[in-house]
């Protein structure tokens, strides 16, 4: 190991006690030049204290607080006690839980786990892309789109361990499918899966993409649009269908009805926040299209199998999403994972376009993804679009053990 290696590995560690943001911001700059290994662990771990800090608040609405819960509850059983509520969530996330709790994990650092993964993961998904072209970012390109990855998001999402766990995961297994890596994708894609069940629809909408040529897809396209006014009724059949296939049909059959027909607080995508956080993932869908649909840019995604497939999902997946949009639960995860998408194959854009050209737009994107952020986070604050949201600026100056010794009253 070289001398400037051991040094940043101590300056790094030591910085992390005292002050993690100073590790963070050293850390981030070292990997975005770099792209240093040290670098990014020392990244996901300062990511990690989100789920601390950003979900300190108690509220009934979040995912988080109920898992904390059934966290506590799961790890005092036997797995043969275990077994049939892992079986009735309807995916084998908690089968991880339970093994966590064998070893007396901290009931807080199941946040920590997931949000190192669920932000941290930005900058895998980021690589994956590099090294397929076997090129990089330039830092600043990389560092624009994770700030607006962080603005887009609100916390309200990343509270959904399980689905935010999985997102990322999909996120992966969806880009080596373009990258032409298809057993391996899948391999990804069923991960999620085993995390959420509500990423089943998106393996089957992958698994038809990969089956079809591009004629096939926008013909499959154009019929989820014109099914629109079906999905309800449809969902209502594959209910009734479901429940005769026995234990696990019924579980199905209960995850069917209750995603498709009941309403909650946070059910719609709107409730993710100020409605300015809608605002912003409107304008950054556009955005994209609009880069996405430039004359240049089609002919280079004519003329590329990576971009032609990224570009026929694109168009399937955004059919597939006004098919579901009376689902509002799954709408809401699906759109974020559409804005995500078309972020990255902009991101992508960067090896086959004008840089300089490409690097103005997202600039600009970035600049007002920050504006939207800004006023989403004031609106929060101070109690509007009916979220009453609290941050903690903590993690920007405290030392570790004040900020792991919070603790969140999840039991009210």
């Amino acid at each position: 190991m070289s001398k400037s290696k051991l040094g940043l590995i101590t300056f790094c560690a030591v910085s992390y006690i005292v002050c993690p943001v100073v590790t963070f911001l050293v850390s981030l700059w070292t990997f975005l030049v770099t792209r240093s290994r040290i670098s990014l662990l020392f990244i996901f771990l300062y990511l990690g204290p989100f789920g601390y800090v950003l979900n300190v608040v108690y509220d009934g609405d979040m995912d988080m607080m109920r898992l904390y819960n059934a966290y506590d509850n799961i790890k005092e059983l036997s797995f043969s006690e275990a077994w049939p509520f892992i079986l009735s969530v309807g995916d084998l996330s908690y089968t991880m839980f339970w093994l966590l709790g064998q070893l007396n994990v901290p009931t807080q650092f199941i946040g920590f786990l997931s949000s190192a993964w669920f932000y941290g993961a930005w900058f895998l998904v980021m690589l994956h892309i590099e090294r397929f072209h076997q090129s990089r970012f330039s830092a600043i390109y990389m560092m624009a789109f994770f700030t607006i990855f962080i603005t887009v998001t609100h916390p309200f999402f990343f509270s959904g361990i399980r689905s935010s766990t999985g997102t990322m995961i999909a996120l992966i297994g969806t880009i080596s499918l373009f990258q032409g890596k298809v057993k391996r994708g899948f391999y990804w894609l069923i991960s999620s899966c085993v995390f959420h069940f509500s990423f089943i629809p998106y393996l089957l909408l992958c698994i038809c993409f990969v089956s079809g040529n591009r004629r096939m897809v926008n013909v499959l396209s154009i019929l989820l649009v014109l099914g629109t006014l079906l999905y309800p009724y449809l969902m209502i059949v594959l209910s009734e269908l479901c429940s005769y296939l026995g234990i696990v049909g019924q579980v199905i059959s209960t995850k069917i009805l209750s995603y498709s027909f009941e309403m909650t607080r946070n059910s719609a995508v709107l409730t993710y926040g100020s409605g300015w956080r809608f605002i912003d993932n409107v304008f950054l869908f556009f955005a994209c299209s609009f880069i996405r649909f430039l004359p240049n840019v089609r002919k280079q995604i004519y003329s590329n199998d990576y971009l032609l497939r990224f570009d026929g999902f694109l168009t399937l997946f955004f059919a597939f999403c006004m098919f579901i949009s009376s689902n509002n639960v799954m709408l809401g995860r699906y759109i974020t994972i559409l804005v995500y998408l078309n972020l990255l194959f902009v991101a992508s854009l960067y090896f086959y376009f004008k840089k300089i050209v490409l690097s103005k737009y997202v600039f600009c994107m970035s600049c007002f993804s920050m504006m939207f952020s800004c006023i989403a986070i004031y609106r929060e604050l101070i109690g509007g679009d009916d979220i009453n949201y609290v941050y903690y600026p903590r993690l920007m100056y405290q030392n570790l053990f004040s900020i792991i010794s919070i603790q969140v009253d999840y039991g009210i």
